[in-house]
């Protein structure tokens, strides 16, 4: 039996993969899923961008706040992205 929501062996390389590239291309819900799929809140795409990266581009905020609250930082974001995302968080 599976707890919280967790899927049975959701913990593979590929799920994973699979899940880093949702997120990329706009399905930043499934950041609450990290946990559950065993990747951690600064997990990274295959180019190497941040799941916090991604959620800011979208302007998920409560991605970006539920990433934070695990250990993510806004200082892995640079320039215009780190404006964006900071002025989403005080905007909402």
């Amino acid at each position: 039996m599976t707890r919280f929501g967790a899927r049975p062996g959701w913990a593979s390389q590929d799920m994973k993969t699979t899940l880093l590239n949702r997120i990329a291309n706009g399905r930043t819900d499934l950041v609450f899923e990290c946990g559950s799929s065993g990747l951690s809140a600064s997990a990274t795409d295959t180019g190497g961008v941040s799941l916090v990266r991604w959620c800011g581009y979208y302007g998920d905020v409560s991605a970006i706040r539920f990433l934070m609250a695990n250990g993510e930082s806004l200082s892995r974001q640079d320039g215009a992205m780190l404006r964006r995302t900071r002025s989403y968080l005080c905007n909402r």
